[in-house]
């Protein structure tokens, strides 16, 4: 959960449930604060956070990146198994 330091309060400004890739960009609103809070939960190993002022279409390419991460593995059939007899 990242959270940022608004009015008095720290309020939630992205969330991951779970990360597999070795290198996520994690795309949240543009916005103005004194504090950004990253708590990692039962990571086995955060090495770095970064924060950028990025572009709306770097954001959009994130965000897109990180649906099809989310997204199910299906297993491939094998060439062998025929899909309709």
């Amino acid at each position: 959960m990242e959270k940022a330091w608004r009015d008095d309060s720290w309020q939630p400004v992205a969330q991951l449930t779970s990360n597999r890739l070795r290198r996520l960009v994690l795309p949240f609103d543009r916005l103005t604060t004194t504090g950004l809070r990253c708590r990692c939960g039962t990571a086995p190993a955060v090495s770095e956070v970064r924060v950028y002022d990025e572009p709306p279409q770097v954001q959009a390419a994130a965000r897109r990146a990180l649906s099809v991460a989310a997204a199910p593995d299906d297993p491939a059939p094998w060439p062998w198994e025929s899909v309709a007899e």
